[in-house]
């Protein structure tokens, strides 16, 4: 059942649901070069396993990200 409304702008974006791939594949994109940029490993699903992604072996190119700001570090 579909809870959203057609002619909300929302709506629209979700029925046609390219923005909402594209502004996943953005934010995604951003969250891989912020942890390549402080070198943080990421964790995947590879070859039906998860396994963690040292910094080094992101396949992301962060000057060609969206600019993306670190995440605050909180502190103690």
């Amino acid at each position: 059942m579909n809870d959203f409304h057609p002619q909300d702008r929302i709506g629209r974006a979700f029925a046609a649901g390219k923005p909402i791939d594209d502004a996943l594949t953005r934010g995604i994109r951003q969250a891989m070069a912020v942890h390549k940029r402080l070198g943080h490993s990421v964790i995947v699903w590879r070859d039906g396993k998860v396994v963690s992604l040292p910094a080094d072996e992101i396949p992301v190119d962060i000057s060609e990200s969206d600019n993306p700001k670190p995440y605050p570090v909180p502190t103690e």
